[in-house]
């Protein structure tokens, strides 16, 4: 169920929400241990003091359009204002998705607490690399996609179901496209994803207000947050979960792929155990830290040479809302760097060939609550407006990460 370019798809007909463990308040970032994921962690919190000031929102309930004050959460650079005219309320919606009241999913749409949907899946054109890759002098390189296949990841779990089986091959393919090692399928994080979306299709109202909270009282329940859930299942290593509407594996990553802050989880290097569960409008992935790759690990996404890259991003689709680019919604199509204690001095996007850079939004790490910790060894940039079709671009970024000085640059290709 993936839309091409910028057009108007059941994927983007509902409320995407980011939710997490914390470390004592409501962290959306998937990166923190114990604490709880509250219904307020999701609104609002994606808001970062860049050189625009702004606030970081209020945090509201899913859907309830806490949305970033004055839009402060972003690092303009080349050209983009900073962050003015704020975030879009995450409840925004078309082809009658439904936000408000917890964010609870229009038919056809895609997530909750992770998951996110683009205006357009990612079709990657076979994941080969192109010559050279993206480079990062002085610190590790990057070869922004080997090609590579799935062959030799890991089995899913003899108890697999064919749509835990489909959700692993499709995200270890994804993967394996830009150069990250497979992701582990667990049984027991099969079974609690499993487990909390025969909850949530089992149930209505009050029991599934907040998408990624259970109820005592109500009918399956098995834990109030994800990680209760987890270590009910067998799991104690938690990381972050992730829900779309779909009862679809391939469509629902793929929803996540193309989106800003639920992209981090499924494509990380250091992501390594994964579950799935599926059930009538609901798609769940749980993530645990596992055996991941090394920190000197730099990659991106769209990886060097990928073809058939979607041209836009509506970011009211996902919850939080990402800052809005100073002319709104669509953006271009949301760009990646994943490097250990990344930082960035500068970066470009421009059209192959050509020497202006588009005005774009840069969103870098920061504590909650100004990202809730939503980025952490993760960069993103989106042009201010759409990408066209059938262009070649090119993307360049200089700093720092763990491994040493970053200069990376490499191209991709869009639909």
């Amino acid at each position: 169920m993936r839309g091409t370019g910028s057009s108007t798809s059941a994927i983007l007909a509902t409320l995407l929400v980011a939710c997490s463990a914390g470390t004592g308040g409501p962290d959306v970032s998937g990166y923190g241990s114990g604490g709880a994921c509250e219904g307020q962690c999701v609104s609002g919190t994606g808001a970062l003091p860049g050189n625009g000031g702004g606030s970081s929102g209020a945090s509201g309930s899913p859907g309830g359009g806490g949305s970033p004050a004055g839009g402060g959460g972003v690092m303009t650079g080349n050209g983009g204002t900073s962050g003015a005219g704020g975030g879009s309320p995450g409840g925004g919606s078309s082809s009658g998705g439904e936000s408000g009241s917890g964010g609870n999913p229009g038919s056809g749409g895609t997530s909750s607490s992770g998951g996110a949907s683009a205006s357009g899946g990612a079709s990657s054109s076979g994941g080969t690399s192109s010559s050279g890759g993206t480079s990062s002098s002085g610190g590790a390189s990057s070869s922004g996609g080997s090609g590579g296949t799935t062959a030799s990841c890991p089995a899913a779990p003899a108890s697999a179901t064919a749509a835990q089986v489909a959700a692993l091959q499709y995200a270890n393919q994804r993967r394996a496209e830009m150069g990250v090692g497979c992701m582990n399928e667990v049984a027991a994080l099969n079974t609690a994803a499993q487990n909390h979306c025969n909850y949530y299709a089992e149930n209505t109202g009050t029991c599934i207000a907040s998408p990624h909270q259970e109820v005592a009282t109500c009918t399956g329940f098995t834990g109030v947050n994800f990680d209760d859930r987890d270590k009910y299942a067998g799991y104690s290593n938690s990381v972050s979960e992730m829900m779309a509407f779909e009862n679809n594996p391939q469509a629902a990553i793929q929803e996540w792929i193309d989106s800003v802050w639920h992209r981090t989880s499924i494509l990380s290097p250091w992501m390594g155990d994964m579950g799935y569960g599926g059930a009538t409008k609901c798609d769940t992935m749980d993530f645990g830290t596992g055996t991941t790759m090394p920190n000197s690990t730099v990659v991106t996404y769209p990886y060097a040479g990928q073809t058939g890259v979607p041209v836009s991003f509506d970011g009211r689709t996902e919850g939080p809302t990402p800052p809005a680019p100073p002319t709104g919604w669509p953006s271009g199509y949301p760009i990646t760097v994943y490097a250990k204690n990344i930082t960035v001095t500068s970066h470009s996007v421009t059209v192959d060939g050509q020497n202006t850079p588009l005005p774009d939004q840069l969103i870098v790490p920061a504590p909650y609550p100004q990202t809730g910790y939503l980025l952490q060894d993760d960069i993103m940039i989106y042009t201010n407006a759409p990408l066209a079709h059938g262009t070649t671009y090119r993307v360049k970024v200089s700093g720092s990460s763990s491994s040493g000085a970053l200069n990376l640059e490499w191209t991709f290709t869009t639909q």
